[in-house]
């Protein structure tokens, strides 16, 4: 997420994060103090979404709602954009600073430099996608960035 939290907000949304990131089950571990399985990531994103509109419409259903949410859980990133604007580029190869003329990354040249770069609005001279209204992606394991959906589906 971008922008400015207060540390009791910041926590406020990793607690609901993880609870989103949570599932109950009835398994046959009942009785061993589990009570919750992992969600898949994917899964956590829409659940969350789902709830965050629900609430919102609550408040006030005329409101316009402006969402737009990267997940991680360390290995994959997942996101959705709802009622703002988000931009991708993907990068294949060091990219300098168009402001600076330094790259910002250190990285081993025995490997190729992949990179998909996500922002409210392009933030360089390249071709940057917007990405469209009400859907979910996902970055792949070869950093590309893959429309999944309509996050209302």
């Amino acid at each position: 997420m971008t922008g400015v939290c207060t540390e009791t907000q910041h926590g406020s949304l990793v607690g609901v994060a993880e609870t989103w990131g949570r599932r109950p089950i009835n398994s046959p571990l009942a009785g061993t103090g589990s009570t919750a399985q992992p969600r898949p990531l994917l899964e956590t994103l829409r659940v969350g979404l789902g709830q965050i509109i629900a609430w919102c419409q609550e408040i006030d259903a005329a409101a316009k709602i402006g969402l737009n949410v990267l997940l991680t859980d360390g290995e994959q990133l997942v996101g959705s954009r709802w009622g703002r604007t988000l931009h991708y580029v993907e990068r294949l190869g060091i990219h300098d600073c168009e402001i600076c003329g330094f790259p910002h990354i250190r990285h081993d040249v025995r490997h190729t430099y992949r990179a998909v770069v996500i922002a409210s609005e392009p933030i360089s001279h390249e071709t940057w996608q917007e990405l469209p209204e009400d859907c979910i992606f996902a970055v792949t394991a070869n950093m590309t960035l893959a429309r999944i959906s309509h996050a209302a589906n």
